[in-house]
């Protein structure tokens, strides 16, 4: 038990520490940390947990409460657009003329977009499987 321990001590601060030389190294790491978090706040924050809210509550549709839920989880998700619209604006404020950066920049932003497209498959999955939402809870 206490080797595992110390191996997840490790790993956590070996994971630290190369995060911040990440940070340290890419101007605009803050702005891909941004795209990052606009991109899982609203499924992972506001749509799910409100769609199974609605589901185990048995909330009708167009009553109060869920058009108040849906209204809720529409403007979190204009928040979540804008917040993405803007950080991926500003990475290339930061890449300049510098090619290299040009490069890491859009780089990063593919990587980033490749997790979007691997996580939303990945949750479809995991829906078909699982069945959150199903009338038997």
């Amino acid at each position: 038990m206490g080797n595992t321990r110390k191996r997840t001590q490790i790993w956590r601060s070996l994971y630290v520490v190369v995060s911040t030389l990440i940070a340290m190294l890419i101007p605009f790491f803050n702005d891909i940390l941004g795209v990052i978090g606009a991109l899982g706040f609203w499924p992972l924050t506001v749509y799910f947990p409100v769609e199974m809210h609605i589901k185990q509550k048995k909330i009708p549709k167009w009553s109060g409460s869920w058009i108040l839920l849906q209204s809720l989880s529409m403007f979190c998700l204009m928040v979540t657009l804008a917040a993405l619209v803007g950080s991926i604006k500003k990475i290339p404020k930061w890449s300049g003329s510098w090619i290299l950066l040009q490069s890491l920049s859009m780089f990063c932003l593919m990587v980033t977009l490749a997790a979007l497209v691997g996580s939303i498959v990945g949750v479809l999955l995991d829906l078909k499987t699982y069945k959150p939402f199903s009338a038997n809870l």
